[in-house]
């Protein structure tokens, strides 16, 4: 097993701070009043400070400790060399801060007490014994890089608490699952440990990346915490799925040799192969159980009615790049609102949670516009038994964020949830369709707490009334403490990118710029994918009645007037040297056609005469229209629409 084993660290109690601040302050005192190892007697520096036995107390006396002791070290009546090492440690101000300030007395103390370069002899008697009370960080965070982590506790009398924990942004941290490895059957759960007294161990389930070990301080006793984090190719022994086998992956079964294919509390056998089928290692393990691979999907997208989804990657444009942990982000466009049937959604398959273990869900999304609706959460459920059983929980619009702008949920167990169900029984609270509970109640509920989650979805959409329901962009999502990344599974997706100008009454010869305006005042067009790939089809549309041909020029980098003529009317002469590094090519646009009176247009694919596939390689494309023909468009808008293929890069 590989893995980055990260530290072993110890949490002792405030009684154990009482402890050492109380020794330090009796053995301080019989030494610098002895004339045995001083010139003189220090008399001065002497301790007023009550002994610790609250907080308060304890940062007192750890203080006044300092104080006198460095006053001490200085006293030349008292040393025969006054350059001993002093206590740098910032004065104490609070329970975390005295645990460091006393550690470093300790640690000073000790190597100055002994010394013959500053006392007529070594004391030897009032050495400090008691245990150092800080610990490496009360809160201890690290990243485990997208695996899983084993953690082991040993407490001694301990009577604090350890929670497992991670965050989306670096400052506010949530509960995550865990098991106990100990147990035969082990259950995912977020809950709080107390009083961890003998040894055990809990796997922290992956993926993960930032994780906090949190020890809560007790009064008593203390506490050994070891862990190390498992990359992912490690975990099949845990999270293999029942019987299956892989080359490269992992194949249980027990002690007799029959294929493990439910939970097991029987001696397993774990065998590991390589690609040619050799075994690679031979070991029993006891107590195990065979786990799901995973507990959350990746994220795909889904449609209803007027509903358009596509991925994409954030823009600084709308500031769609400002959150996402990759870059991505769903577009959901909820269209025209009609009957309850228009939407853009994301989907989430989840691996049979228990609908008692869904204790978190946090997610952000960016609206183009305030609408009647924010992005709503739906939790799927169904009996595990009968999967005739299932019921939807749709988040009331009442309990979120609809704004303009960024916007975020985070699940409360007071959510009101909206009700619809199939075949469900005779559940405690006696639902009614379209009613709203709130997911406490569902998950105190006589059936559905014995259910398990098979989806959990975001929409946009789904009302009435003839409106519409612009874009939303789902950027973050966080279930239970695992992040869920957004963006298409294999990093590829399409994108359409559409640009517009308003062409010029005058007549354009063959060999002409078409442009916006004249005399040094036109510009290119321009189109802003947010990554690279491939264009693979083009279509420009004006008024009707068009039918010239078009050769639209791109270059992958901005250009100016003396790179490539821009002006309306007048000839094109590009590319020059100036810009060649950075043209890509172009697209050659057949005679335009219309349709009664439609707009003229003209469409370009890799199965048309054109020149797709195009490559790009940078994430904004500019360019300049040549006609090849002669013509005079009217005073009007003349669109460009651009779709790639887009590559995750």
């Amino acid at each position: 097993m590989t893995g980055d084993i990260r530290e072993t660290f110890i949490i002792t109690t405030v009684a154990a701070a009482y402890t050492l601040a109380n020794e330090l302050k009796t053995d301080y005192e019989v030494h610098r009043a002895s004339a045995v190892y001083h010139s003189a007697a220090d008399t001065t520096n002497t301790i007023s400070a009550s002994n610790a036995s609250t907080t308060a107390t304890l940062i007192a006396l750890v203080n006044e400790l300092k104080t006198d002791f460095n006053a001490h070290v200085i006293l030349s009546t008292a040393h025969i060399d006054v350059t001993g090492k002093l206590i740098t440690a910032h004065h104490a101000t609070s329970l975390a801060t005295s645990y460091v300030l006393l550690d470093n007395i300790k640690s000073i103390y000790n190597q100055h007490i002994p010394s013959i370069k500053y006392h007529l002899s070594a004391d030897t008697s009032n050495a400090i014994t008691s245990p150092s009370s800080t610990v490496s960080s009360i809160n201890k965070d690290f990243n485990a890089n997208g695996g899983s982590v084993l953690v082991e506790l040993t407490g001694s009398s301990f009577d604090g608490t350890v929670d497992f924990k991670t965050t989306p942004d670096g400052s506010t941290f949530y509960n995550i699952p865990y098991i106990n490895r100990a147990t035969i059957t082990p259950t995912p759960t977020v809950a709080q440990i107390s009083s961890p007294s003998t040894a055990a161990i809990y796997m922290l389930l992956g993926p993960l990346s930032q994780v906090r070990i949190a020890v809560g301080a007790g009064t008593t006793g203390s506490l050994t915490v070891v862990y190390r984090t498992i990359e992912s190719t490690d975990l099949q022994v845990a999270y293999l799925a029942a019987g299956e086998l892989k080359i490269g992956a992992v194949g249980l079964q027990t002690a007799s040799g029959d294929e493990v294919t439910d939970d097991t509390a029987d001696a397993v056998k774990v065998t590991q192969v390589d690609s040619s089928g050799v075994n690679m290692t031979d070991t029993v393990v006891v107590a195990s159980r065979v786990l799901p691979t995973w507990t959350f999907g990746a994220p795909t997208l889904h449609i209803s009615g007027n509903g358009k989804a596509n991925w994409e990657r954030g823009e600084a444009v709308l500031s769609t790049h400002q959150k996402g942990g990759n870059g991505w982000v769903a577009r959901l466009y909820g269209g025209l609102q009609s009957t309850w049937d228009d939407a853009a959604e994301v989907y989430v398959a989840t691996h049979e949670l228990p609908v008692t273990s869904l204790s978190s869900c946090l997610y952000s999304w960016f609206q183009t516009n305030a609408e009647e609706f924010g992005l709503e959460m739906v939790i799927w459920m169904h009996d595990p038994t009968d999967f005739n059983k299932r019921a939807e929980a749709t988040l009331s619009y009442l309990d979120t964020e609809k704004g303009s702008g960024w916007d975020a949920h985070e699940l409360a167990s007071t959510n009101r949830f909206i009700y619809y169900g199939e075949n469900v029984g005779s559940p405690d609270t006696c639902p009614s369709e379209a009613t709203n509970y709130t997911w406490a109640q569902y998950q105190a509920d006589s059936v559905f707490s014995t259910w398990t989650i098979y989806r959990i979805s975001f929409a946009n959409g789904y009302y009435t009334g003839d409106g519409v329901f612009e874009d939303y962009f789902m950027a973050d999502l966080m279930i239970n403490g695992t992040v869920v990344p957004m963006g298409p599974k294999d990093g590829k997706h399409r994108k359409t990118v559409k640009d517009t100008k308003t062409l010029l009454n005058t007549l354009k010869a063959a060999g002409d710029v078409f442009s916006n305006a004249v005399s040094t005042n036109g510009t290119a067009w321009s189109w802003s994918f947010g990554g690279t790939g491939y264009i693979t089809k083009a279509r420009i549309t004006h008024s009707t009645g068009l039918t010239p041909r078009v050769r639209l020029h791109l270059w992958d980098f901005i250009i100016t007037d003396s790179e490539a003529e821009m002006d309306d009317s007048d000839a094109f002469n590009g590319p020059v040297a100036a810009s060649d590094d950075y043209y890509i090519g172009y697209i050659d646009f057949p005679s335009w056609s219309s349709s009664g009176t439609g707009l003229s247009q003209s469409i370009v694919t890799p199965n048309t005469i054109g020149n797709l596939p195009l490559e790009f390689n940078e994430h904004v494309l500019y360019g300049v229209t040549e006609t090849l023909d002669a013509f005079t468009p009217t005073a009007a808008a003349c669109n460009i629409y651009l779709t790639a293929d887009m590559e995750d890069n």
